[in-house]
C-alpha cells in the first residue's frame, strides 16, 4: 500500500514538472519571438570562440570534479583517486543529459558498490560542497557589486542587498536544519529511517566543515571555477552589442550555479532560460540575449560531456544499470 501511494505521488511530481517545463518552454518561444533577429548573433561566433568555449567548459568540469573529489575524501575517509572518479562524475553528467538527476544516483550506487561510500556520505559531501560554493559565490558576487556597480538593481530592487540576504540564508541554514533534527525523532519506522539518514548526511556534512584545509582549499577552487565562468561569459558576450560589467555577470553565474542545485523541470529547462532573461533585461541586454547566453552554455555543455560520457561508456552502463 506504502509503495502505491509513494508511486503515485512519483508519478504526480513528474506529471508536474512536465506541465511547468511545457509552460515555461513556451514563455521563452513567445519572449524570443519577440526579438527573432538576434539569433544572427550566432553567425558571429568564429571557430576560436568554439573552441575556447568547449576548452573552458572542459576545464570547468575538470576543477569542479577536483572540487567533488575532495568533500568525497574528506567525508568518506576513502583516498580515491582522480581518474577513476572522473570517470564516474562524467557518466553522471552524461546520465543527466538523457534523464535529468539520475547522474546523482548513478554516483552514490557505484561509489557504494565500489569503494564503500555509504549514500550519506556522499550526500553529504555533495551538500557541503553546494553549500560552501553557493556561500562564497553569493559573498563574491556582493562584494563585486558593491565595487563595480553599487546602484545595481535587479526588477527594482538593490542587487547587493538582495545578493547578501541569500548569502545570510545560505549561511545559517544548516544550524537551522540541524536544530530542527536534534528535536525527537519520529516514532514511525519509516521516518525513523528517514530521520537517520538525514542526521547521517549532517554528521558528513559537520564533518567536511570542520576540516579546515579542505575548506581553504575548495574555496580557492571555487575562485578559479568562477574565473572560468568570467572568461566563459566574456567569450559568449564579445559578439553581442552590449557588454556586462564584473558584477552583472557574477549575479548570472549565481542564477547558473542555482539553476544546478534547485531542479523545478527536467535541467531546468526554460526555468534558467527565463531567469536568464528576466537578469538580462535588468542588465542592460535584452531578455531573447539572456534566453541565448543560457542556451549556448547549454550546448557547450552537450559538445563536452557527451563525447567524454561515450568514451567512458556512459550510454552502455546507463542502459544496463541506470
Amino acid at each position: 500500500m506504502k509503495n502505491k501511494i509513494f508511486a503515485r505521488i512519483n508519478s504526480y511530481r513528474k506529471l508536474y514538472k512536465l506541465i511547468i517545463a511545457v509552460i515555461a518552454i513556451t514563455v521563452v518561444v513567445i519572449a524570443f519571438a519577440d526579438e527573432y533577429e538576434k539569433i544572427t548573433y550566432l553567425s558571429r561566433y568564429g571557430l576560436w570562440h568554439i573552441l575556447a568555449l568547449l576548452a573552458l567548459m572542459g576545464t570547468y568540469l575538470f576543477v569542479f570534479s577536483y572540487q567533488m573529489l575532495l568533500a568525497l575524501r574528506s567525508c568518506s575517509n576513502v583516498r580515491l583517486r582522480f581518474m577513476p572518479w572522473f570517470k564516474y562524475f562524467i557518466i553522471g553528467r552524461f546520465v543527466n543529459k538523457i534523464a535529468s538527476q539520475s547522474g546523482i544516483i548513478y554516483r552514490a550506487v557505484f561509489l557504494k558498490r565500489d569503494y564503500g561510500i555509504t549514500y550519506a556520505q556522499f550526500a553529504g559531501a555533495f551538500s557541503f560542497l553546494s553549500w560552501l560554493n553557493l556561500v562564497f559565490y553569493f559573498g563574491l558576487a556582493g562584494i563585486l557589486i558593491l565595487i563595480y556597480d553599487p546602484h545595481l538593481k535587479f526588477n527594482g530592487v538593490n542587487a547587493a542587498s538582495c545578493v547578501f540576504c541569500f548569502f545570510g540564508i545560505t549561511m545559517i541554514a544548516p544550524v537551522i536544519l540541524k536544530m530542527f533534527f536534534r528535536l525527537k525523532p519520529p516514532l514511525t519506522p519509516f521516518f525513523a529511517r528517514v530521520y537517520n539518514l538525514v542526521i547521517n548526511i549532517l554528521n558528513s556534512f559537520s564533518k567536511a566543515c570542520k576540516n579546515k584545509l579542505l575548506v581553504g582549499f575548495t574555496t580557492l577552487l571555487a575562485l578559479l571555477v568562477f574565473c572560468i565562468v568570467l572568461l566563459q561569459f566574456h567569450v559568449m558576450l564579445s559578439v553581442f552589442d552590449t557588454d556586462l560589467n564584473v558584477a552583472q555577470i557574477s549575479l548570472f553565474f549565481v542564477l547558473l550555479k542555482l539553476s544546478s542545485i534547485l531542479i523545478i523541470t527536467p535541467a531546468n529547462i526554460g526555468i534558467r532560460e527565463i531567469a536568464f532573461g528576466i537578469l538580462a533585461a535588468s542588465s542592460g541586454l535584452s531578455m531573447s540575449e539572456g534566453i541565448m547566453l543560457s542556451a549556448i552554455l547549454r550546448i557547450i555543455g552537450y559538445c563536452v560531456v557527451l563525447p567524454l560520457g561515450l568514451i567512458y561508456g556512459g550510454l552502455e552502463l546507463w542502459r544496463s544499470n541506470v
